[in-house]
């Protein structure tokens, strides 16, 4: 029997390929690729659960692919790249002062 739990999905896709990682309840990641052609996304979508929830960014293939997760079931929401984007520079930032602020504090105990 399939957990109820709810697991994210985050999706990528490409011209030719779509990459899809689904984070899992210890935290594990589990990757596949599927093919962009119907029986590729065919596939993405038996592998997919009702349980999941789908993040993918708008692009060319993006509305097609979520409105096919849809009519499954599967909760979908497409992201704007141009907010990722922001998101993953703010991200950054803070990665570098973090990694800034150990590297300053490990001098100093030295």
């Amino acid at each position: 029997m399939e957990s109820q739990e709810v697991k994210y999905v985050g999706v990528d896709c490409g011209k030719k390929s779509i990459e899809v990682v689904r984070i899992n309840s210890e935290n594990s990641l589990e990757r596949r690729r599927f093919s962009t052609t119907e029986s590729g996304i065919n596939n993405l979508l038996l592998w997919l659960t009702l349980n999941d929830i789908v993040g993918l960014e708008a692009g060319s293939q993006s509305f097609r692919i979520a409105k096919s997760i849809l009519n499954k079931g599967v909760q979908v929401i497409v992201l704007n790249p141009g907010n990722l984007a922001t998101i993953y520079q703010s991200l950054k930032k803070q990665i570098k002062k973090t990694l800034s602020r150990l590297r300053d504090s490990y001098n100093v105990f030295q």
